[in-house]
């Protein structure tokens, strides 16, 4: 019975209205994910802890010892149950897996790092961060990154997100040009976001922000 009770108290605070925040509201944030949320971390004052790696796969998440702590190299998951309890965790994944799996294995993993996560920062906000489109001269160049396969997946993270009471972030909302790719001039290589346009990936955060 109690346990009903929660899910229904659940119920009536989901979805919450986002608000506008400003940089202490990250002090007791994490980000996880890949290079993107790394340059985010590189080229952004956001007080947060960054744990972007370089081409980070949802899939190897668990496996890949890519932290360096005193008591030597750990995973990402690992280093969160060895971190101060986060207030809110921010996830990035869905690139780099383009090339690997299919929609539903992907669905599968994301499903369970949103169900690890719930159960070590069980107090903490959760969001999922849409996959940032290419350009449209690295969509024509590539075999793997393109935006309708792109947009494909967001839609299955958006999914995720409201099955899990979690809440999506739309980066495309900001990193999108009428022809529907990243603007050239928002990027140094049609995937990365270059350090003169991070100011929208921050303004788009602290936009969209849970209370």
């Amino acid at each position: 019975e109690d346990e009903d009770e929660d899910d229904e108290e659940e119920e009536d605070t989901y979805p919450k209205e986002f608000t506008t925040v400003d940089d202490d509201y990250f002090t007791d944030a994490v980000f996880l994910g890949d290079s993107r949320v790394q340059g985010l971390g590189l080229y952004s004052d956001l007080p947060a802890v960054n744990y972007g790696v370089v081409s980070m796969q949802l899939y190897k998440v668990f496996e890949r010892k890519a932290i360096s702590t005193e008591l030597g190299k750990v995973t990402v998951p690992e280093k969160l149950t060895m971190d101060p309890p986060y207030g809110k965790v921010y996830l990035k994944f869905g690139l780099n897996e383009l090339g690997w799996g299919n929609n539903g294995l992907f669905e599968e993993y994301y499903y369970t790092l949103i169900d690890y996560i719930k159960a070590v920062e069980p107090d903490a906000v959760i969001y999922v961060m849409s996959v940032i489109h290419v350009t449209a001269a690295e969509q024509a160049s590539s075999s793997v990154f393109n935006n309708d396969a792109i947009d494909k997946r967001n839609e299955v993270l958006k999914e995720i997100a409201e099955n899990e009471h979690v809440y999506y972030l739309d980066l495309n909302e900001v990193f999108t040009g009428e022809d529907g790719c990243l603007p050239a001039e928002d990027s140094f290589d049609g995937i990365h976001i270059r350090s003169q346009a991070m100011y929208k990936w921050v303004d788009y955060l602290k936009t969209h922000a849970i209370e």
